[in-house]
Parts: C-alpha cells; structure tokens; sequence
C-alpha cells in the first residue's frame, strides 16, 4: 500500500500537471514512456538494453511516437514510414549477419511491439491536442478506463465466481467484466454531465459518448488481458519495476494502449501520413493472402501425398494459439503476414543435443511418446533426463542419465508418432526418415513444389472472376447516356442510339470508338446510328481535353455497359488471360534487357498498394489479382531459392532415374540463396531510394 502511496503521489505531482497544461511537456512526455515500454519489452524476453536490437527496437518505436512536427525539420521525402522501413530492413539484414542470433520471431515480436507501444502512446500526445476540447476527451478515456479496472477489481473480488479466461488471468471472472462495464458507463455520464454544466462539449451527443464509453471498457478489458497474456509467456509477474508498486509503464497503461488508437480513429484523430487503412493494413492483407495461399497449396499437396507437415501456420512471429491434429499441428502466430509450412525434411529434423535436459513420457509400452524439449519452468510430467545422445530420425532413441544419475544410463525407444515440445513451446510429430519429403517419389515432390506456385496464380484467376462483379459490366457499342453542352448532345445522339460504323468503318465494340475519337486529333467525324432499327448519319467533331497532361479528345458519351452474368464472367476470365500474357512477356524482357527498376520488393509493393488502396476497393482487387498471378509466375523461374529452382532440381531427379544427392542439393540451394539475398537487398535498396528519396 505504502509503494502504490508514492506512485499516486508522483501522477499527481508529475503526470497530471503535464496532461493539464498540454502544449510542449505533453508532446515528449508519451516518448519518455514508449522508450520505457520497449524497454520493458526486451526486460521481459531476458535480453540486454546495450545492444543494437534494443537500438533498433528503440528507434522503431520512438519513430511513431515523436510529435509529427518533428519530422518537419527533415526533408519533405523523410517521413515517419520511410523511417519506419529502413529499420524493417535493417532488423531482417541484421537476422543474416548475426547468424540467426537475432531470429525472425525476435525481429517479430520488436516490431510489433513498436508498432503497439510506439503509436499507442503517439495518440496520448495527439488526442490532448485536438482542438475540439482535446483534454477534455483525454480525461473521458482515463475516466472510462480506470473506472473499469476499479470496477472489474473491487466487482470481481466481492461477487466474482466464474472465470472469465483462467488459462491467461486466473483473477479475473465474467462477473467482475460485466461490472466493469457498467461502472464505465456510471462514471463517464457523471463526467459527462459535470462536462455539461460546463459548457464543454466533443461535437456529437452525449449519447454518442455513453455508448463510445461502453465500447472502449470492452476495448480496455482486452487490453488488460493481452497484457496478462504476454507476460504469462514471458513468465514474468509485472511488465517492469520503473515504478514503485505493482507493475511497470506496460502495466500501468496496457489498456490505454488498446483505447486510445480507437479513439483517435472513431473520433477522426489520424495520424498525419494516415498509412494505418490507406497502406499498411491493405499491405498486410494483400502480402498476407498471397503468402498464405501459396503455402496452403504446398500443404494441401503434400498431406495427400502422404509427405508428412509438421506445423501449418497461419501467420508470423511468437505463437498465439496452436491445435494438434494428427500429424499436424496447426498453429495462428502474431504478424498476419501469410503463414508457413513445415514438411519433414533434412532441414526439419528434430534434434536434441548432448547435455540437454528433457521430460520424457512414456506410454504403456515404456515407448517416448512425447519429449519436452522447451527447458521451460513449468515441464510436462514425466522423466526428466540429460541427454548423451539421440536420433530422432533413423533409429528412434534417445540415451541419458534419468533424474541425474549418471552412474546408470538408459536408453529409450522412441514412438514414431512421438511429439517434441520446442524451445518455443510449439509441439510437433518428430520426423522419422520415412515421413520426410526427400523419400517421396519424384511426381509427388513435383507436384508440391508446383502447388504453391499454381494456387497463386489459381487466386489470381478467381480474383478476377469476383473483380468482374464489382464494376459495371462490359462496354456496349450502344450510348448509355450524353453528357451536357458535349459534342455528342450537339449532333443530337441520344440514349440507345448504337454506333454501328464510323467514317465507314464498322465497329464491333466500344473500344473501336475510343480508338477512332481519339486518332481523329479533332477532325469531324461521320456516324452511323442504328435506334429501332432505323439508321440515321451525323457528323461529330470531337474536343480536345487535358488529363495527367495528356491531350485526348471525347465526344461526351458514356457506353451502355453489359450486366449479363456469363459477358461478365468472360470479361473477368480475359482479363485473367491477357494479365498472365503480360507478366510471361515482362519476365521474359527481363531477362534480355535487365534492371532493377522493373523488379518490386516488399517497399516497392507496398508503395503501389498505398497508391491503390486511395483508388477503391475495385482498385484493390485488381491489383491484389495482378500480383497474385505475377507472384506465381515468378516462382516458377529456375532460379535455385524458388519453387522453380526446386521444380528444376526435381525434373533433374527425373531424368537421370535417382535423386541428387543431398550435399549437392543443398550447395545449389545455398549458392541460389546468397544471390536471392543480394538480389532482394539491391532491390530493396532502389525502390526505398525510387519511392522514398528520388
């Protein structure tokens, strides 16, 4: 009691002052706070603040929550998210060059964690200094969200009897939730009426904010549980020890990091460059879906040719969530960035290393049925025994000392269905020799490597199919309707009139007509007009007009478009076809007349998606199909690293009648890596010098 004394005396001596008088303290106040949630962060994974992860993570983070005002004094084309990326690809380079010291889960969970705390506590700063009463509405969000803490504690505590989700917050129970809730909205209208009476007010009804308050205690509450969750992880009891008292700067504002985004954005606070819808959500989904079904297809393939998937993950990064189906275990991770596929494989076999300790348990047979392998705090039940040697992968045993002893070794059999709990707590079917992909034959490892590839291409086509759908039909050879004081209302074309020939040339579809008013650089020209079945002459002389500072020239008509289902369905199906012909003709162009300002990487893409996302959802579509198929047809390129590499090697393996040997697989793969690498990076390097300095 006498610690959380203090902590309340310092937010009221130190916190509070500088909510209230806003202005330059407040802007700097939040990024004093993200640098300490970072830090708090790698506190938790037990790794140490002197080195260049933690600076990474740091700037990272500090990136989204500095006052937008501070990237004025740099030029125009440094922005936040240029800044941001740099950083990406600094962590992901840096995953190479430290050896894989610094993992991809790692550069995962520091991203996301600057994403999380960094821009949480940017919108603290930018909603006290919204114009409409902003502190005002700051103090509504800290009224809704301490209430609801004192609500679910004191509620919880006294009535509390069933759990509201034990696995994460043993503590917290359904009854202390829903009084929460009710306590929120009892203390905002309170604050609400008090608002009132003083003349103050957001700009919408109080009813509007009573129900805004309702929403943000739920929103709080999963805050709060996040929280519990990664520090359960973690196995840690507070987030930090910056503060006296229970817990650290994550704990104090867990919640608050979860309601002020929403806030910010139901209210219209967005961030000045506003990339959270326009670019980089749609860039997630997009890469998402694309990476996700390229890996479903490998999984479909290989579970029915009977090559064994040790884990199919939905996402990237830490595990959030995973399920054993038998062989697979199926697991939903942090970063919706796609997923993955693990086949049994010589690159996937499991290992346990002289020295280790691991619990073992056994089935009635005295077989290993399953290895915990985690070193975790809390192991399963079973036998703990240090490892001196084992193999998981041809003779299924593992010898140790049991409990320590090493005057008596043992030697275990091991299942071949046993299960092995990683470092990471994800728990997988070990892979014998039999289940692994190098000991199916040659047309099922074909056919996986090829699934991928063709399941992106596949969506590309589907993608365009549902496009079709969501933008008028076809254009008709038939005038839809004339705009005002137009070339076309001069010659007294009207509605339903169908342009059968012009200058005398017949004309099929309405792309004929663009083509004839635009080469005609104004010239009159003469129509032939078929209504009723009647055909009538006029004579139209096209305007000239300027569009991106291109002169075209229209005549003020607007083509009856083709809503029939099955000219819909073909349009989709062309589009599909003439898309796939221009990617195969762009990759083979690359290849005779090479540059890196026709490749696309992660930073490139995303800045053509961003440019898309303005456009509308149709825009997206057709982009998302576009990028679907290209992806698919890149893959297939020879190219050792690709599925098409794989593709090749297999073919290979075809034509001499015996798999390549796996030391000699493997230097192709690794040479094919090393110039993927240097590839990516000096892509990488021109489009962040293309999109964001030139």
């Amino acid at each position: 009691m006498k610690q959380r004394t203090i902590t309340a005396i310092i937010a009221v001596c130190l916190f509070i002052p500088i909510v209230l008088a806003g202005g330059l303290w407040m802007d700097w106040l939040p990024v004093l706070f993200a640098a300490v949630g970072i830090s708090e962060i790698f506190l938790m994974k037990k790794q140490i603040l002197v080195s260049f992860n933690f600076l990474l993570a740091l700037l990272a983070t500090l990136t989204w929550t500095v006052p937008d005002s501070f990237f004025k004094v740099f030029p125009s084309n440094i922005t936040k998210l240029g800044v941001f990326y740099g950083i990406i690809m600094l962590f992901l380079t840096w995953t190479v060059l430290s050896k894989n010291k610094t993992t991809f889960d790692d550069v995962g969970v520091y991203i996301l964690a600057a994403l999380y705390i960094g821009i949480g506590f940017h919108y603290m700063a930018a909603i006290r200094a919204y114009p409409q009463n902003g502190l005002a509405l700051l103090g509504c969000v800290f009224v809704v969200v301490w209430s609801t803490d004192i609500g679910a504690y004191m509620i919880g505590r006294k009535i509390g009897k069933h759990k509201l989700w034990p696995v994460i917050s043993p503590n917290k129970t359904w009854e202390g939730s829903i009084g929460a809730v009710v306590c929120a909205l009892i203390c905002s209208a309170i604050y609400m009426a008090i608002l009132g009476s003083l003349g103050i007010n957001f700009g919408v009804s109080e009813l509007t904010m009573i129900i805004l308050a309702f929403f943000l205690s739920i929103v709080g509450q999963m805050g709060d549980l996040v929280e519990s969750a990664y520090k359960r992880f973690y196995g840690v009891k507070d987030s930090g020890k910056i503060l006296p008292g229970h817990g650290g700067i994550l704990d104090r504002f867990d919640s608050m990091l979860f309601v002020l985004p929403v806030v910010a954005r139901i209210l219209g606070i967005v961030h000045s460059e506003n990339f959270l819808l326009n670019g980089i959500l749609i860039f997630i989904g997009v890469w998402g879906i694309l990476v996700f079904v390229h890996e479903f297809g490998h999984f479909i393939v290989a579970k029915k040719s009977g090559i064994l998937v040790r884990e199919f993950s939905i996402g990237m990064g830490p595990k959030l969530f995973q399920i054993r189906r038998n062989p697979t275990t199926y697991t939903i991770r942090w970063l919706p960035l796609g997923g993955y596929v693990r086949l049994a494989g010589a690159d996937d076999e499991s290992k346990l290393d002289p020295g280790m300790t691991v619990v073992l348990q056994l089935n009635e047979q005295n077989e290993v049925v399953r290895i915990d392998a985690s070193e975790s705090e809390i192991p399963i039940e079973g036998i703990p025994v240090q490892v001196t040697k084992a193999d998981l992968v041809d003779d299924l045993i593992i010898k140790g000392y049991e409990n320590g002893d090493e005057n008596d070794p043992v030697t275990y059999h091991v299942a071949h269905d046993a299960t092995i709990i990683e470092k990471n707590g994800t728990e997988l079917i070990i892979a014998p020799r039999d289940t692994q992909f190098n000991q199916a034959n040659v047309w099922q490892k074909l056919a996986t490597n090829f699934a991928g590839p063709f399941m992106n291409i596949l969506l590309g086509f589907v993608v365009f199919l549902i496009w079709t759908f969501t933008v008028p039909g076809p254009a008709t050879t038939t005038v839809g309707s004339t705009q005002a004081n137009s070339p076309a209302r001069d010659a007294k074309i009207v509605t339903g009139d169908q342009i059968v020939a012009i200058n005398g040339q017949k004309i099929n579809n309405f792309d004929q007509v663009s083509q004839q008013i635009n080469q005609s650089k104004g010239k009159v020209l003469h129509f032939e007009l078929k209504k009723n079945g009647q055909i009538r002459k006029v004579t139209v002389k096209p305007k000239a007009h300027k569009i991106q500072k291109q002169t075209v020239y229209q005549i003020g008509i607007v083509a009856k478009s083709n809503e029939n289902a099955v000219v819909k369905l073909k349009r989709g199906w062309d589009t599909a076809i003439s898309t796939t012909g221009l990617i195969f003709r762009a990759v083979g162009n690359l290849f005779s007349h090479f540059s890196l300002n026709k490749l696309s990487g992660p930073v490139g893409i995303y800045s053509q998606t961003s440019q898309v996302s303005q456009m509308g959802f149709t825009y997206v579509l057709a982009f998302l199909g576009m990028i679907s198929i290209n992806l698919g047809i890149v893959n297939l390129i020879p190219i050792p690293g690709l599925d098409g590499g794989k593709l090749l090697l297999n073919l290979i393996e075809l034509v001499r009648g015996k798999p390549i040997s796996e030391e000699h697989e493997a230097i192709v793969e690794l040479i094919g890596f090393g110039l993927l690498l240097v590839l990516i990076i000096a892509v990488t390097g021109n489009d962040i010098y293309r999109y964001f300095i030139k």
